[in-house]
């Protein structure tokens, strides 16, 4: 399906090759998720604080309830200005091709794109576990070291 796998453990070597080309010691880092009033933002926060060498944003996908809960609505602005794009779910990444069509996925720019797809979780409350989990996915891909190992 030409999605980047998730975790260090789902990636070939090949990809973890690619991956370490375009790989920047600050790279610009958006999550992604319904309203941008829960996950996203509680991830960018988490984030910011543990690999503060890179830049994280967050956005929404909804523009209804990006308006209504006035949080910021994705644009083809942030996709492309992104290095790493993290999609809370498969339903994101889905809607952003949708919206935005495909040219901010052009292999060319050399974006890593995924999908966290951690299930449940509590509206108003995103807890520790949650936040650990998303660092377990994808936090190899900002640590300080210059390439990633198998």
């Amino acid at each position: 399906n030409g999605r980047s796998k998730l975790s260090l453990e789902e990636m070939s070597e090949q990809e973890i090759e690619v991956f370490n080309k375009w790989r920047k010691p600050k790279m610009k880092v958006v999550f992604i998720c319904t309203s941008n009033k829960d996950r996203s933002p509680a991830l960018e926060k988490y984030f910011k604080k543990v690999y503060p060498q890179h830049t994280f944003s967050s956005a929404g996908v909804n523009q209804y309830f990006c308006g209504k809960k006035d949080t910021k609505y994705l644009t083809i602005e942030t996709l492309t200005g992104a290095d790493v794009i993290v999609f809370a779910e498969k339903i994101h990444h889905d809607i952003a091709l949708r919206d935005f069509g495909r040219s901010w996925r052009d292999d060319r720019q050399h974006k890593w794109v995924t999908e966290l797809n951690l299930g449940e979780y509590e509206k108003g409350n995103i807890n520790e576990d949650y936040l650990v989990r998303a660092d377990m996915k994808i936090g190899w891909a900002f640590k300080k070291d210059n390439d990633v190992c198998v």
